[in-house]
């Protein structure tokens, strides 16, 4: 049986008017992701998805360079009960990954440890994504009948994944389009790099003010 995750209760999150989104956040330097049910990545967050860190994937230290964790995804849910499924799923899949499977999928050097450059491990990142993937299709957005949703909403799609770079989400036919026709799929806006730029940003999208005009759509053209 799946134990219980901690997380933002719905009540907890109306009360502060958090949208039912859901966060991914990278880290610069060691490529480690984090999920989050708020616009920054919280202690508990940190705690939920470290419960056994070993010296290839350390627990970051909360509320340090805080510069460090740039935004990679944000996923806009259309009910709350979605979102936190959907990031109960996503600790869940985590924890399988780095405590039953450890290492199994996973490329490793000469010394059987996580392939890396510097204190870069590329897999942390590139599996976050998979899972992303696998827990929506499995979830309430996969198993939703998106015909009368769109009949009834100006063919507007149950959830939108809004991306750092398009490129991340691999071939998008393959492995969306074909198998969650209901998601769809936007650039964040290339404002600049800095943490103050990035925090606008996320305000303005928690609020839904930026128009479909200011999202780069142009899917078709991104590699895969």
């Amino acid at each position: 049986m799946q134990a219980a995750t901690p997380m933002k209760s719905i009540k907890w999150l109306t009360k502060r008017q958090y949208p039912p989104y859901i966060y991914l956040f990278r880290h610069l330097e060691r490529g480690q992701v984090v999920y989050s049910q708020t616009p920054f990545p919280t202690k508990q967050d940190i705690e939920n998805l470290w419960p056994r860190p070993n010296q290839n994937n350390k627990k970051p230290i909360y509320g340090t360079r805080r510069d460090l964790w740039k935004l990679m995804c944000l996923v806009k849910l259309p009910k709350p009960e979605w979102s936190l499924q959907l990031y109960r799923d996503l600790v869940h899949l985590r924890h399988l990954r780095d405590i039953k499977g450890i290492n199994t999928y996973r490329e490793l050097n000469s010394f059987k440890q996580i392939w890396y450059s510097g204190q870069f491990r590329p897999v942390y990142g590139q599996e976050a994504i998979a899972d992303l993937r696998e827990c929506l299709l499995k979830g309430p957005v996969g198993n939703s009948d998106t015909t009368e949703h769109n009949n009834n909403n100006n063919n507007t799609n149950l959830v939108t994944i809004y991306w750092e770079d398009l490129w991340r989400m691999g071939d998008k036919e393959k492995y969306w389009t074909n198998i969650l026709p209901q998601v769809e799929h936007k650039q964040i806006p290339r404002i600049g790099n800095t943490s103050r730029e990035e925090s606008g940003l996320l305000k303005l999208l928690n609020r839904d003010q930026i128009s479909n005009s200011e999202i780069n759509e142009n899917i078709n053209n991104t590699t895969s």
